[in-house]
């Protein structure tokens, strides 16, 4: 659909990347609030995404091992074998096999992954630039990606329980509906 787009002038570059924006700072940071305002918060909710980190870091490794044990030429192999999508493809297809009320199990496998991608991983990336000079700006572009703020608000409202103590209000119900 979108080289039919493309070849007959529908969509140009500025549109494509008008879409990207829209659906990463606006669509999918709202799909994230609702996922982890309304996930339930215990001892496995803080198990599961810390086992993805490790998970996720434990690939990184197994990457830079395979690089020198395979003598692979590209400094991006190690990057390549860890983290998975769960943010463009991810949250729809869940929702499409298991219903979109059941989002907030995955954000929790999600939550380990999408902490390691924006922390470690971009760290790790950044030290094996050869472009130093954007090593400064990381720790900005993490505390400043409408991801992780995402996140952070969804995490607050529900560990909080203001997410679930507003569902008698009705507020709930519009997010709800608009984050689906």
């Amino acid at each position: 659909i979108g080289m039919l787009c493309r070849s007959r002038g529908k969509l140009t570059r500025e549109g494509v990347n008008t879409l990207k924006s829209v659906a990463v700072d606006i669509t999918l940071p709202a799909v994230l609030v609702h996922a982890f305002a309304s996930a339930s918060y215990n001892l496995r909710s803080v198990v599961i995404p810390l086992v993805m980190f490790a998970i996720c870091a434990a690939c990184w490794a197994l990457g830079k091992l395979a690089r020198k044990v395979l003598r692979l030429p590209s400094r991006f192999v190690p990057y390549l074998s860890t983290g998975f999508e769960a943010g463009m493809l991810g949250y729809t297809l869940y929702a499409m096999l298991y219903g979109s009320n059941q989002t907030a199990n995955f954000a929790l496998v999600d939550l380990g992954q999408v902490l390691f991608v924006f922390t470690l991983y971009k760290v790790l990336l950044s030290m094996d630039s050869p472009d130093k000079s954007r090593r400064g700006s990381i720790v900005r572009e993490m505390l400043t990606s409408p991801i992780i703020i995402a996140i952070a608000v969804g995490v607050a409202l529900g560990a909080a329980g203001i997410y679930r103590a507003l569902i008698p209000s009705g507020v709930t119900g519009i997010f709800d509906a608009c984050a689906k």
